[in-house]
C-alpha cells in the first residue's frame, strides 16, 4: 500500500509520500541517525511498491551535486529493483540495482548493489536541513493522468487536500483530515491495548507474589 498526493507546482504531479528523513526513532523512543544509503533504499523500496500496482510509470528524481538525476523505477520478476537513467534507459552500465534478500520468516528486504555507480550516486545526493531533521532530496512520482485528474477534481470541489491510497487491488481517495483522524484513532487503540497488556502483566505478577 502506498500514499500519494498532488505536488503544489503549477503543473501538479502525483507524488508518493515517503520517509526521506535521516533521523529515526528506536523502540525506546530515542532519536537516532541513519545513513543516506539507508534512507535511499527505503525510498526506492516504496517506489517498488508503487511499481507493483502496475498503474503507470514510476520515476525517482534526486537532487544531486551534479544537478537533478532522474530514473525510471523498475521491478523484475524476482522482486529486485532497478533504477534506469532517463537519459539512456538502455545503458545497463548506468543501472542502479537494489537486490532482494530473503529472510527466514518468508519476507524480504532490499540491499543496494555495491559498485562505483551506486557509491557515486549516494555520495552526490543533496541534503535539506531544518531545525528538526535533515532530509534526502528525493521525490517519487507516478504517471497516471486518470488518477491525477480525479484527485484534482476532488480537491477542487471540496477545497480540501486529499490523499490517494493505492494498492494492487485498486485505489481510493480520502480527505487528509479524515485520514489523520483515522490514524489517531488506530494509534489510541494501540496505546489502550498496550496499557491493558501492561496492567494484565502487573496483575499476574501480583497474583504470583500473593501465592508465595
Amino acid at each position: 500500500m502506498a500514499f500519494l498526493e498532488l505536488t503544489t507546482s503549477e503543473k501538479p504531479q502525483l507524488a508518493v509520500k515517503v520517509n526521506n528523513s535521516l533521523k529515526y526513532q528506536d523502540k525506546e523512543g530515542n532519536l537516532l541517525d541513519r545513513t543516506k544509503q539507508t534512507a535511499l533504499t527505503d525510498i526506492v523500496r516504496e517506489a517498488g511498491t508503487v511499481a507493483d500496482t502496475k498503474r503507470g510509470a514510476v520515476s525517482l528524481s534526486l537532487n544531486t551535486k551534479n544537478g537533478y538525476q532522474n530514473f525510471f523505477v523498475n521491478k523484475d520478476e524476482n522482486n529486485n529493483i532497478v533504477l534506469k537513467s532517463m537519459e539512456d534507459p538502455k545503458d545497463e552500465s548506468k543501472y542502479i540495482n537494489f537486490n532482494k534478500v530473503d529472510k527466514e520468516n518468508g519476507t524480504y528486504y532490499h540491499v543496494l548493489n555495491d559498485n562505483n555507480n551506486s557509491k557515486e550516486l549516494v555520495d552526490s545526493i543533496n541534503i535539506t536541513s531544518t531545525e528538526k531533521s535533515s532530509y534526502l532530496s528525493a521525490r517519487i512520482t507516478l504517471k497516471n493522468d486518470e488518477i491525477k485528474q480525479e484527485l484534482i477534481d476532488k480537491e477542487s470541489s471540496t477545497n480540501e487536500r486529499h490523499t490517494v491510497i493505492l494498492s494492487k487491488d485498486g485505489y481510493r481517495i480520502q480527505a487528509n483530515n479524515e485520514l489523520y483522524k483515522n490514524s489517531k484513532e488506530v494509534e489510541n487503540q494501540q496505546n489502550e491495548s498496550s496499557k491493558k497488556k501492561l496492567y494484565l502483566a502487573k496483575d499476574k505478577k501480583v497474583d504470583k507474589d500473593i501465592e508465595r
